[in-house]
């Protein structure tokens, strides 16, 4: 469809794309072991529901919230994925801070 012909049936158009960049944070034991960015873990998750074989969803290696306690940093649809994802993959326990700022101690 036409840009031209959408704008013609609907009042209002969004285009909208997620971030596939990660948002780091400055904040003390970031380099520690079992921190790791929403897009290195949910598309492991995708490929294997696909039905992509371990290797193929995790070449660089299996990133999996079983069993662990899990924080989430952060909200919206990317947050709210990750724990849906954690839940189903049978987490401990989940807890979610919204605010990243919050997190990183501002």
């Amino acid at each position: 469809m036409s840009i031209a012909s959408l704008l013609g049936e609907f009042d209002a158009m969004a285009m909208t794309g997620g971030a596939e960049q990660p948002r780091d944070l400055e904040v003390p034991g970031r380099e520690l072991d079992g921190i790791h960015f929403a897009m290195d873990f949910l598309p492991q998750q995708n490929k294997r529901n696909a039905g992509d074989s371990e290797e193929r969803a995790a070449p660089h290696g299996t990133l999996t919230a079983q069993g662990k306690n899990v924080i989430v940093i952060g909200g919206g649809d990317t947050g709210s994925d990750c724990i849906g994802t954690s839940v189903r993959q049978g987490a401990r326990s989940i807890t979610q801070n919204r605010n990243p700022a919050e997190a990183a101690g501002a």
